[in-house]
């Protein structure tokens, strides 16, 4: 009985190398220095988008295209426990996200917050108490911390 091999290399080949495209022509629209080299902010961003994409080409490159269909098939069918586990990632991806985009519209406490809630809700359900004063307080002390103790300002609330 021989048994087919799970193989993700080409779908996260595809994945990274899209992302990796993705962030260099984002990294392009960053704004250019306005003293010394102005296009030297950008050097790392850049680079690191180009690394992203050829490590991703090369994933492609290097995977068995002919192990796609079985792996598909593995995520449809898999058991209740590795879909749950499955949601949770996706979850904590899109949280990622939403939090990289609410940061700058209505600042560190509030969208860290929100953040916090949404994982600790999803790992910790029942104690929606606890988790909001987890939440709160560690906003709030990373905040006073960054702040008070480091002198780094954060984005606070839009006026």
């Amino acid at each position: 009985m021989s048994e087919k091999k799970i193989d993700f290399s080409a779908i996260i080949g595809i994945i990274v190398t899209v992302l990796g495209v993705l962030y260099t022509f984002y990294a392009f629209a960053l704004p250019k220095a306005a003293i010394g080299n102005p296009m030297g902010p950008l050097y790392f961003p850049i680079a690191l988008g180009i690394v992203l994409s050829i490590l991703g080409v090369i994933l492609i490159i290097r995977s068995d295209f002919s192990k796609i269909k079985t792996s598909i098939r593995f995520i449809k069918d898999q058991t209740l426990e590795d879909k749950k586990v499955t949601f949770m990632i996706a979850m904590t991806c899109i949280s990622g996200i939403v939090y990289g985009v609410l940061f700058d519209l209505i600042g560190f406490v509030v969208s860290t917050i929100i953040f916090l809630m949404s994982i600790l809700t999803m790992t910790n359900p029942k104690k929606h108490i606890q988790n909001t004063i987890i939440s709160v307080l560690f906003s709030g002390s990373v905040y006073a911390l960054f702040k008070f103790a480091l002198g780094i300002p954060l984005p606070e609330l839009p006026l």
